[in-house]
């Protein structure tokens, strides 16, 4: 399967967030990567996490906060990879912006 950059992610509603072992997997639906390009669905999977941090703090993992969620953005760096997502709530109608640093982690982004 095809590798997809993971710049790309702005704006990727959060179809599947599933853990198998010490992968973290976020499978994300069909997005505008411009006004005429499509991404197709797409799994991204986080491994060798050596601890989570959400918002600075330590996490057990990561689990979905909310009705829905939507990638504003994805980073990599010497340190691991930072993943921010806004999460939306409709009852009472409410968003957040969290962002989780996998620490040591390697990043694979993948087309379904």
């Amino acid at each position: 399967m095809p590798m997809i950059s993971s710049a790309v992610f702005h704006d990727a509603t959060i179809a599947r967030l599933s853990v198998e072992g010490s992968v973290i997997h976020i499978e994300v639906n069909e997005f505008a990567l411009s006004p005429v390009e499509m991404c197709p669905p797409t799994r991204i999977s986080i491994r060798n996490c050596r601890e989570i941090l959400r918002d600075g703090l330590l996490a057990e993992g990561i689990v979905p906060e909310s009705e829905d969620g939507e990638i504003y953005r994805i980073e990599e760096d010497a340190v691991g990879i930072t993943l921010m997502v806004i999460w939306f709530k409709y009852k009472p109608r409410t968003e957040s912006l969290v962002a989780y640093k996998f620490v040591g982690a390697d990043l694979d982004v993948t087309a379904l």
